[in-house]
């Protein structure tokens, strides 16, 4: 293999190794914001339509349980994916690194 190529291999492969590290890093922090978000908006969605879930529900002890489910329910959810996501990009990673120590070795 030729030198040139050898080292457009290795910065093609560090450059996706980066940005998968970036992914994750930036995935991880955005974790907490988004369950806030899922948390504000099923209390928003309450407080704006309490008339009609007031008729709907009966209770509202009926409509907080719905809404802690739906709370609970999206947020494993969301977790979940993010789990998917970063040991896709953690594996990729991994598979990047060998081929980054094969070609980096003396040969």
């Amino acid at each position: 293999m030729a030198k040139s190529s050898k080292t457009e291999l290795i910065d093609k492969y560090q450059a996706i190794v980066d940005t998968n590290k970036s992914k994750i890093k930036k995935t991880k922090k955005a974790i907490p914001y988004t369950i806030s978000g899922f948390i504000l908006v099923f209390i928003a969605f309450i407080n704006y339509s309490s008339h009609a879930n007031n008729n709907f529900w009966g209770d509202t002890t009926y409509a907080l349980k719905a809404l802690g489910i739906a709370i609970i329910t999206s947020a494993i959810i969301y977790i979940l994916i993010v789990i998917y996501f970063v040991r896709k990009f953690t594996a990729e990673n991994k598979i990047l690194n060998k081929k980054l120590y094969k070609l980096m070795s003396l040969d």
